[in-house]
């Protein structure tokens, strides 16, 4: 089965300012999304959140030092309705974590309902 995956807005903005500086970034996530889709458990839980969401690593083909090193995708498990919706991203080297409380407030600034 197939999960469908949505960006939400933060997400898309995420990208478009990361893009500025990481050119190949579309292509990595073409990667991201395909996974995602047939394995939505492929990431970490954020154990701090009640719910379904995870982080998961993401290579960087513009830094070329793997996935340690590389973009950081939060996304929500939707499972009655099989959505993936892609949360927000970030780059490691410029931004250590992700609080649960930004979390929550990007899902309550997007209206999606958990």
């Amino acid at each position: 089965m197939s999960y469908r995956v949505i960006p939400l807005e933060r997400f898309k903005r995420d990208v478009r300012q990361l893009s500025k500086k990481y050119r190949h970034i579309k292509d990595d996530l073409r990667e991201l999304e395909a996974l995602v889709a047939e394995n939505p458990t492929a990431g970490h839980t954020i154990p701090e959140l009640k719910g379904h969401f995870y982080k998961i690593r993401l290579r960087s083909t513009d830094l070329r030092k793997g996935k340690q090193a590389g973009y950081r995708v939060v996304y929500y498990l939707a499972q009655e309705t099989e959505t993936v919706f892609l949360v927000t991203m970030y780059v490691k080297g410029e931004k250590e974590n992700i609080r649960p409380k930004e979390i929550l407030a990007i899902m309550k600034q997007e209206n999606i309902g958990i």
